[in-house]
């Protein structure tokens, strides 16, 4: 009964990222103030609900009895930081029974993301681009680090670089001060999540057939478009550097592992394609930030997403 109820709230959790999702950028348009404030708070909800499942698989702990607390948001950012505050270490805790390295080096950065996100929302929130930018970073990205660099090089075979990728982590909190450290600490991460070995990682794929083949290429297609948040070094001014940061980096990540997870977590069917169109429209939204053409670009690309799991 109790999981049963887990599993109502983690879909709860998943409806209201979308609503946030979708009317985030409508509202930039009329209230930007309410924009900012729903921005932040799908960058806070949505890898929340992600990561308890995350960590509850690899650790083999209950949290997602925590999912009710993703609720807080609806209050405000703020309070909602006692969630990921408190599942972090509960998390962290329970890191050392991971056996396999990979995996409790993968738990031990998603634990640390959600503390430092966690208690930077309840101590410094304000609605405005430098919290977000800051928070992005401290919470979004650190979890990416920690999650990509275990299952890029982990799907094909291949060992991570567990070393760079903690270096590139430690130089993230410098990087909220310093734009040209995150390009660093993102070059470090490709490193050691084995980027490099795309080219080879898509020979191998290209041998697959069926469904294998297409879930692998849709992975390749996303970890490429990724690279793309490595522009955020020619930004011009924290509002380029925040959306090249979330478009070029933090979306095309979300948007690889989202077939994935999201029907592991929620207990629904699994997609019944890929669409690569998908990292297309991505990259297009990306590189034409700032335009209304983007926001149409990005559409596209949810749209896509959704396609894959109807059609």
């Amino acid at each position: 009964m109790r999981h049963r109820w887990n599993l109502y709230f983690q879909r709860l959790n998943f409806v209201l990222s979308s609503l946030l999702l979708l009317f985030s950028p409508i509202l930039s348009l009329t209230q930007p103030i309410y924009h900012m404030v729903m921005a932040i708070s799908f960058l806070a909800l949505f890898p929340y609900f992600v990561a308890l499942a995350y960590l509850e698989s690899v650790e083999r702990v209950k949290l997602t009895y925590l999912s009710p607390l993703g609720l807080l948001i609806v209050t405000s950012p703020k309070y909602f930081g006692i969630a990921p505050l408190l599942a972090g270490i509960v998390s962290l805790l329970n890191v050392r029974k991971v056996r396999l390295e990979s995996l409790r080096n993968s738990a031990l950065l998603v634990s640390l993301s959600m503390i430092l996100g966690g208690s930077y929302l309840l101590y410094f929130y304000e609605p405005s681009l430098l919290f977000a930018t800051r928070f992005a970073i401290l919470y979004d990205v650190l979890m990416i680090y920690g999650v990509s660099t275990h299952s890029l090089p982990n799907t094909f075979g291949e060992r991570p670089n567990w070393r760079l990728t903690f270096l590139a982590s430690i130089l993230l909190p410098l990087s909220c001060f310093f734009a040209q450290i995150l390009f660093v600490s993102m070059i470090l991460y490709f490193i050691g999540a084995k980027y490099y070995k795309l080219k080879a990682f898509y020979s191998k794929v290209k041998k697959y057939k069926g469904i294998a083949k297409a879930g692998n290429m849709y992975l390749i297609a996303g970890s490429y478009t990724s690279l793309l948040g490595l522009i955020t070094v020619v930004s011009k001014d924290i509002t380029h550097f925040l959306h090249y940061l979330l478009l070029g980096f933090v979306a095309p990540h979300i948007f690889t592992h989202l077939p994935l997870m999201i029907p592991a977590i929620l207990r629904i069917r699994a997609f019944k394609g890929y669409c690569l169109w998908t990292f297309l429209f991505l990259a297009l939204s990306t590189l034409t930030w700032p335009s209304w053409i983007s926001a149409l670009l990005f559409l596209g690309a949810l749209i896509c997403l959704i396609k894959s799991y109807l059609i």
